[in-house]
């Protein structure tokens, strides 16, 4: 429904939207200036064999740390080869992958029974709440949101029902690879 829709971006835009004119901040400003596989198109592949804090600084201090992330930094490689040294296409990306994640959340409690409306209350409150704020304003909590994603649409996925569970076992298993990048 075009209305609900429109209510919920409306809320997220209200909450949110001015982050859109936003610089990168905290890590996000990190990974930007001092992550050379972050600032080269080129070295982007690293991101997928190396931990998210294992890159060399520009004096050659080494960071290392065993967390793995790439699709938490490989938009920030993504947005400086399109747009250069602009932070607002990724806080658009952010601000669009929370109102999807309070859609699909909407979907899943009216497939649960939830009455229309208090569905509807109950993802307007999801949409403004302040535990998603550092997931929607720092660049770097892309990961946040996209995992949150992928949760979110594997359970609706398993909530179509046992006939078509063999059918999408492939699109959710994809999907649980792609939250824990």
């Amino acid at each position: 429904r075009t209305g609900t829709v429109a209510f919920l971006a409306l809320l997220i835009a209200a909450a949110y939207g001015l982050s859109v004119t936003n610089d990168f901040v905290f890590d996000d400003l990190i990974f930007v200036t001092r992550d050379a596989r972050v600032q080269s198109i080129t070295a982007t592949p690293r991101l997928f064999v190396e931990p998210l804090w294992g890159f060399s600084d520009a004096p050659g201090n080494a960071h290392v740390h065993q967390y793995y992330r790439p699709l938490q930094t490989a938009p920030l490689a993504l947005n400086l080869a399109l747009t250069g040294q602009h932070a607002w296409p990724s806080h658009t990306l952010n601000l669009l992958l929370h109102c999807l994640n309070t859609l699909v959340f909407l979907s899943i409690l009216i497939r649960l029974g939830v009455d229309r409306r208090t569905a509807l209350g109950v993802s307007a409150l999801w949409a403004v709440h302040p535990g998603w704020s550092e997931a929607v304003l720092w660049i770097s909590d892309l990961a946040g949101l996209g995992a949150a994603f992928m949760v979110l649409v594997i359970l609706r996925l398993h909530m179509a029902g046992a006939s078509r569970a063999r059918r999408r076992a492939p699109a959710i298993s994809a999907l649980f690879l792609i939250g824990l990048w």
